[in-house]
């Protein structure tokens, strides 16, 4: 073989090996593999929309209930018939969380289906346990959420409620032009107290967004606490007890 033709050659092998690593990295988001958990993005109906669903488990029984019920949500994605010319309708999503028999995942959908304004982000997260096959809940997360309230939204949302006392403290009112991050009114124990969460599990942490009207959802902080932080509180035998050592 002559150098020219050793050259093309090896030239053609790395033009292939670059396509397939390309590949994989395309594949690497809508597909994986966690211990005995396998998972992938699969299209839902004909509205474009991907989702993720449980593609193999050590119990199949488990794996077939927690799908059924990520259907009964996805079920809902899509504009009604007959579709306006504006009518739009996407979610994106991924796995955070594949482990210790827990399966979390973080979908955000934006969409306009006629009325006055689009919704921007709303978090339909869902978190399973693979030991029973049901959705949990974020009060579910711990021993007594309506007894503990307080404290554990104090964790989860303290550098916001934080930020509200030094607005507060520095005589700052809400208005109409304020910024979320300039408003005392939104992020106070009495509200949060009164808000319902959407939730996930991920490596670094227990991610928590409250579920806030319209008007306010763009101020709605997705944050993340460390798991340990929430020991104390946390349902012995449940799955936040299961990520915390």
């Amino acid at each position: 073989m002559n150098p020219k033709t050793a050259l093309l050659i090896f030239s053609f092998a790395l033009s292939t090996l670059a396509l397939n690593s390309s590949a994989v990295r395309e594949k690497s988001p809508r597909q994986g593999t966690a211990g005995d958990i396998e998972y992938r993005l699969v299209p839902v109906r004909d509205t474009g929309i991907q989702f993720p669903r449980v593609t193999a488990y050590k119990d199949a029984g488990t794996m077939n209930r927690v799908n059924a019920q990520i259907d009964e949500v996805s079920r809902e994605f899509g504009c009604s018939e007959p579709r306006g010319k504006d009518d739009s309708y996407k979610v994106s999503s991924r796995v955070e969380y594949a482990a210790r028999d827990i399966f979390s995942i973080y979908a955000s959908a934006s969409y306009y289906c006629g009325g006055p304004y689009p919704t921007n982000d709303e978090n339909l997260s869902l978190t399973f346990d693979l030991g029973t096959g049901k959705r949990v809940e974020f009060a579910e997360l711990f021993q007594n959420y309506e007894a503990n309230k307080d404290p554990i939204l104090k964790i989860i949302f303290a550098k916001q409620l934080a930020r509200t006392a030094r607005l507060l403290a520095a005589g700052k009112k809400s208005d109409e032009n304020s910024n979320c991050e300039e408003d005392p009114d939104l992020f106070t124990l009495k509200g949060l107290r009164d808000s319902t969460f959407a939730y996930n599990f991920s490596e670094k942490g227990l991610v928590v967004q409250p579920q806030w009207p319209h008007v306010v959802e763009a101020c709605a902080e997705r944050v993340t606490v460390p798991y340990q932080q929430l020991k104390k509180f946390a349902a012995p035998k449940g799955i936040l007890a299961r990520v915390i050592p």
